[in-house]
């Protein structure tokens, strides 16, 4: 079975900022390779990012992002939603790194916001549901 994905979302480095052996360099080269190799997939997926919760990455993410061609439109910042001193209720769970059921649903809810409101997104949706969208009617019948 191949997967033919229009759309895939990713998100890594809460865990890997951790490892002794961490450099930004290397989390980078890494997470950027993962990114073009789903951009050559036959679909050429949109890919959006997230900005992990556990520790403050959001240079790295959009550094990502310049690489790789993705817009600043297509990443949810879920570090700056969840950890915003201003929130009344906590976005975070008890062990201060990973999202409890409030905040889930609300990087749910901005991912959900950021393909109603990408152009791009609506454009291929559009195609693909009236199977205009040449590259996706390729994939599907090699």
């Amino acid at each position: 079975m191949k997967s033919l994905p229009n759309y895939v979302f990713l998100s890594f480095g809460s865990k890997d900022s951790n490892d002794k052996s961490f450099t930004e360099e290397k989390f980078i080269n890494s997470y950027v390779s993962l990114i073009n190799q789903v951009q050559k997939m036959p679909t050429k997926p949109m890919v959006f990012l997230m900005v992990p919760v556990e520790k403050d990455m959001q240079e790295t993410i959009k550094k990502i992002a310049n690489q790789t061609s993705i817009s600043d439109k297509h990443i949810v910042n879920a570090w700056s939603m969840l950890r915003d001193p201003k929130r009344e209720v906590p976005g975070i769970g008890a062990d201060n790194a990973t999202p409890n059921l409030k905040g889930n649903g609300e990087i749910a809810q901005e991912f959900f916001m950021k393909m109603a409101f990408s152009p791009e997104y609506m454009e291929r949706q559009s195609k693909i549901l009236k199977g205009q969208d040449q590259i996706f009617n390729k994939a599907i019948e090699s």
